[in-house]
């Protein structure tokens, strides 16, 4: 029927968009397995994912990437995101670190 033929491809695109976003070695042959289990209670599958990734190491980027042109200059150093930060400080606490 109609109705039975768009909530299978309601349930396919969910799937879908799932599936897109699981992190790399989660499906090979346990898609079934862990379709249904999506299926049954997506939320609990998001949770499930984000724990799983939260879990991981991230890459740390190479030494010197992110340095940009302005390099040496402390406009774009840690010391300016630390002057950034301890005047925020200041005006939320007036307490002034230094």
């Amino acid at each position: 029927t109609l109705k039975a033929e768009k909530a299978t491809a309601e349930k396919d695109a969910k799937w879908n968009a799932m599936k897109a976003n699981l992190p790399e070695g989660w499906l090979g042959a346990k898609e079934p397995e862990t379709r249904k289990e999506f299926e049954a209670d997506p939320g609990a599958f998001a949770l499930k994912v984000v724990a799983f990734k939260n879990t991981q190491p991230t890459e740390t980027p190479a030494e010197g990437s992110g340095v940009g042109q302005n390099a040496g200059d402390a406009e774009s150093t840690e010391e300016q995101q630390f002057a950034n930060m301890a005047a925020k400080f200041t005006e939320k606490f007036g307490i002034r670190v230094v």
